[in-house]
């Protein structure tokens, strides 16, 4: 093998990934177009939400606009309290988004089970919002359904806004 034939063939991109390419686990949540569940990426082992909407539906109800606007908004926003868009991709039956996982949920979920937050961690996640809310209007984009669901807290109780689908 040349030289020049080793060159293309570590240029070519990876493969794009695919839905077998990772080991569906629980439901973790659902919305009007479909359903997340907890997934582990087979080659790195990594523990990812993947968010699966089916196309039927998302034609069916015509909400192929709102698909679209979510994926683009996440893909622009870039900031440590904004759910992180990794990868989409899709198969004759589903859209598939990858994104980060939020290990403890939704905010709603924390406030039923303890029914009231401190104000110190109060203060906290309220500013982490704002930095989030700051960011996504300096992008010149409104989320327009925030609210304690799509507010999610990862593994160290960060918040991460999430759901742009009608921003």
């Amino acid at each position: 093998m040349s030289q020049n034939d080793k060159k293309i063939k570590t240029t070519q991109p990876p493969r794009q990934k695919r839905r077998n390419d990772f080991e569906l686990g629980d439901i973790i949540g659902r919305g009007a177009f479909g359903h997340v569940h907890e997934v582990i990426d087979k080659e790195t082992q990594k523990h990812y939400a993947m968010k699966i909407l089916p196309k039927a539906l998302i034609i069916r109800e015509k909400k192929m606009n709102y698909v679209k606007v979510e994926r683009d908004v996440m893909t622009k926003l870039k900031h440590f309290n904004i759910t992180r868009l990794l990868l989409t991709f899709q198969d004759p039956n589903n859209l598939y988004y990858v994104i980060e996982l939020a290990r403890h949920g939704d905010l709603q979920v924390q406030l039923n089970k303890l029914y009231t937050i401190d104000l110190p961690l109060s203060k906290i996640l309220l500013a982490q919002l704002l930095l989030a809310i700051a960011h996504i209007h300096q992008h010149r984009i409104l989320h327009r359904d925030l609210k304690p669901e799509n507010v999610l807290l990862d593994e160290h109780n960060r918040v991460k806004v999430t759901d742009f689908g009608t921003a």
